[in-house]
Formats: structure tokens, sequence, C-alpha cells
């Protein structure tokens, strides 16, 4: 059964009981004491699933941090190998080298450099705005009324 299906029963459960005037007995609390019972399995059955797939996802992460770091190492030592050869291409004078396994040839190509930022026209200038939500938080939490900004409470599940 799943956890929809007996948590909508519990539910039900909950809205039969009923207590025997006479008696003060109450009527159909064994079947809630035997759906709580099951939610609780259920409910413990799912979390220790997400405990399961947020180890198998640490692990993921931490092998991708480690090929990560391996696919850095070649790409420097790439970019390295790349530089000592176009130097000794450039001091030899050679402009272009092929052979069967390899083709080398220089490219021209142009790039932007920005000596001063400050005199280039606004136009030409990127200006990216974005809250601290930090400095926000320590304002709110002191009192200050803030337009544009509030704090939210929420709740989350916390499954250890």
């Amino acid at each position: 059964m799943t956890l929809y299906e007996i948590g909508r029963q519990y539910l039900e459960a909950l809205e039969g009981m009923e207590i025997d005037p006479e008696t003060g007995e109450i009527i159909g609390g064994e079947a809630v004491a035997r759906l709580n019972g099951q939610f609780d399995e259920k409910c413990e059955a799912v979390g220790c699933y997400i405990k399961e797939l947020n180890a198998r996802a640490a692990a993921i992460k931490a092998e991708q941090e480690g090929l990560q770091k391996r696919r850095k190492a070649l790409e420097a030592k790439a970019e390295r190998l790349r530089e000592y050869l176009a130097d000794w291409m450039s001091a030899a004078g050679k402009d272009r080298l092929e052979t069967p396994r390899a083709a080398l040839s220089w490219r021209k190509s142009s790039a932007v450099v920005v000596d001063n930022i400050e005199a280039l026209p606004e136009v030409c200038r990127k200006v990216k705005i974005e809250a601290d939500k930090t400095m926000i938080r320590k304002l709110i939490q002191l009192g200050d009324h803030l337009e544009g900004a509030r704090l939210e409470e929420t709740r989350s599940l916390q499954i250890k």
C-alpha cells in the first residue's frame, strides 16, 4: 500500500471515530492505531530511501569533483604545451607544419583588452546588480522595515 493510500485511509479512520455517549468508549480507535503504525513504517521507508539517494548523489558529486580536478590538470598541461610549442615555432620562424598525424598553423584573431573601464562610455559597461541577502536578513532581524524585501518562514523536512 502506498503512503498516499495509507494517509487517505488514516484520515478517513480519524473522521470515522466516534465516542459512545453512554460509556465514553472510543469506537474505531483500533483502525486509527493500525493505520498509524503502517503510516510510520511507510514514512520511515521513504525517509531511508531519501537518505540512500542523497548518499548516492554525494558519491557521484565526489567522483565528479575528482574527475573535474583531473580534467583541469590535463587542460592546464595541454595549454602549457601549446604555449611551449608556439614559442618554439615562432622562434624557428615556422608558420605551418603538417604531418600525417597533426597540422599546426597560425590563425589570426583579435581580443578586446580593457585598460580603464571608467574611461569607457556607459553604453559599453555592464553593471550587475544583486541583493545582499545576508545584509537584508541582518537588517530585518534588527527590526528595520525594508521596502522590497521580507523574511519568509519556511519548513523543510530533515532526514537523519
